[in-house]
């Protein structure tokens, strides 16, 4: 896993959870026109249903995975060296390499994408045993259209 400078279809957006023998430390979202014709439409259905009584508007959807990074893991390929400061990134990673990556131990019971009214969305996951919830790191709707559509002009 290596960050991009151009579009990829996967992003790479740091995550945690609530339970310390649970760690996390990113997650990979999958990025397709399918995908995104869906966030657009999700969005809309925010804007549609907007009022002062909505903080949120919650749909059943989930990354392509929430992951740790490796024990013993050189610090420079970690997660959070990848991202630096930035929100989420471009990555390259090819399927036999996400399957490789390590996974925390829980089954998740829900998995959810989370968007609210500041046009951001996240995901968030819960345990199917424990009580442990996992979330990522917001993304906002426009950051992410700029990041795509800035380096397709070019």
């Amino acid at each position: 896993m290596k960050k991009s400078d151009i579009p990829t279809p996967y992003i790479l957006v740091g995550a945690y959870s609530n339970d310390f023998s649970e760690d996390c430390d990113f997650a990979i979202i999958e990025i397709s026109t399918s995908f995104l014709q869906e966030l657009e439409n999700r969005f809309s259905v925010f804007n549609q249903q907007i009022s002062s009584k909505f903080i949120n508007v919650t749909f059943y959807d989930s990354p392509k995975g929430f992951f740790r990074n490796k024990h013993n893991c050189p610090e420079d390929l970690t997660a959070s060296a990848i991202l630096g400061s930035m929100d989420f990134c471009f990555i390259d990673i090819t399927e036999q390499e996400i399957e490789n990556l390590e996974i925390p131990e829980s089954r998740y019971d829900e998995e959810m994408m989370v968007i609210t009214d500041y046009k951001n969305f996240y995901y968030t996951a819960t345990a199917k045993y424990t009580e442990a919830t996992f979330r990522t790191n917001g993304i906002h709707i426009q950051d992410l259209k700029d990041a795509l559509y800035s380096q397709q002009a070019t």
